[in-house]
């Protein structure tokens, strides 16, 4: 049976819409590369597309105006924002789910409530979507012609294993959201027993610092393929969807609904692309500061010259203190001092210290794009240290 319903629908998936997807989806792998940071920004762009692509269908679906091919490549692009978690996730799986091997947990990017509650109520609600397509539509009104999907080969989208194959990935999508929801209440923290080496603290701080910046530099590459592969891949399964069931008239760029997410997502792409290179090159021209000293040159004037430095400079002892807890975080200060010593009280407020100069950095940046945050709060026994 060939397809029918020749006539596409250029308002929800032409060329221009689909475009301003794919720019959203590489602009994700350039902002990783460039600068972790401002990851956050590019992944709301993809949010709201997801968002009112999901809207848009519901829409049709409730007016009874969408085809069963319409419906598939709708929710394709929809989900597109999230297909790179899926390698993630089972990296994770075969990690047993260890910290230190976390993709996901090796990057700068600023992390809020409220939108990792709403990214997961979306990725929720795409896989209800796809399990109502595959478990209800295609079984029943999908059978009245025979349109194609994407399964590393041409195959019908009521293909009985595709079906089933699908339902069983996204009921799995589900699952773990869950889990990730239950996690966030803490019910499963503190199930781990603390283990405390029993090396000199110095030398076992230095050789996790390495073998930590070693793990972040291959997670990082690893991950960077891999959005690229499954990104690439992606798009080459809604375009050979969109050719394999035969559509009319989504190939050009002429209405809004299709330049108004093309555009978005370029202006927003190329404006991060030229706020980079402006602040490297900002960075380049007005970097100062103490000069680093030839540890094999031990002339008296650089002595005199670095203790002077010190002198004038009232964080070189807390400078100091952040090179020695390079690589620890609060979670797990107490793994390497004892609670309570005065050298766990002094790490917790070097550590504190630096994530306060990190989110000051970044408030910095979003100064710098016209977007006024609000005050950081750092509190150290009692104290309160407000950075605006």
């Amino acid at each position: 049976m060939v397809s029918c319903g020749r006539e596409g629908r250029p308002d929800l998936y032409g060329l221009g819409i689909r475009l301003g997807f794919y720019l959203q989806w590489f602009g994700e792998i350039l902002v990783e590369f460039f600068d972790q940071a401002d990851v956050s920004d590019i992944r709301l762009l993809g949010f709201l597309l997801s968002g009112a692509i999901v809207l848009a269908l519901l829409i049709q679906v409730a007016d009874q105006r969408a085809q069963g091919a319409d419906i598939y490549i709708m929710l394709q692009l929809a989900a597109g924002s999230y297909i790179f978690l899926v390698p993630m996730y089972i990296w994770k799986a075969l990690t047993c789910c260890d910290r230190r091997w976390d993709p996901l947990g090796q990057t700068r990017e600023a992390k809020m409530a409220v939108f990792n509650v709403s990214t997961m109520l979306l990725l929720v609600i795409i896989s209800a979507l796809h399990l109502w397509f595959f478990g209800t539509y295609m079984p029943t009104k999908g059978r009245q012609c025979g349109y194609y999907g994407f399964f590393f080969a041409k195959v019908k989208l009521d293909n009985t294993a595709y079906v089933v194959i699908n339902i069983i990935v996204y009921v799995i999508v589900i699952l773990v959201c869950f889990s990730i929801a239950v996690s966030w209440t803490g019910l499963w923290d503190g199930q781990r027993p603390e283990q405390r080496p029993e090396e000199a603290e110095q030398e076992r701080n230095a050789r996790r610092e390495r073998a930590r910046q070693q793990r972040a530099e291959v997670l990082r590459t690893m991950r960077g393929l891999s959005n690229l592969l499954v990104y690439g891949l992606h798009i080459t399964a809604i375009e050979l969807t969109v050719r394999w069931n035969q559509f009319d008239n989504i190939d050009g760029v002429d209405t809004s609904a299709q330049t108004v997410p093309l555009l978005v997502s370029a202006g927003i792409l190329t404006r991060f692309l030229l706020l980079h290179y402006e602040g490297r090159n900002d960075d380049g021209s007005t970097a100062g500061g103490r000069r680093p000293v030839n540890p094999e040159d031990g002339s008296d004037q650089q002595a005199e010259a670095g203790d002077q430095d010190q002198a004038e400079d009232p964080n070189a002892e807390m400078a100091d203190l952040d090179d020695f807890v390079a690589g620890i975080d609060l979670d797990n200060v107490s793994e390497f001092f004892e609670h309570g010593s005065p050298n766990y009280w002094l790490a917790r407020t070097a550590i504190q210290r630096r994530e306060a100069a990190e989110r000051a950095a970044a408030r910095e940046r979003l100064r710098a794009r016209g977007v006024i945050p609000r005050p950081v709060r750092a509190h150290s026994r009692g104290t309160t240290i407000v950075i605006n």
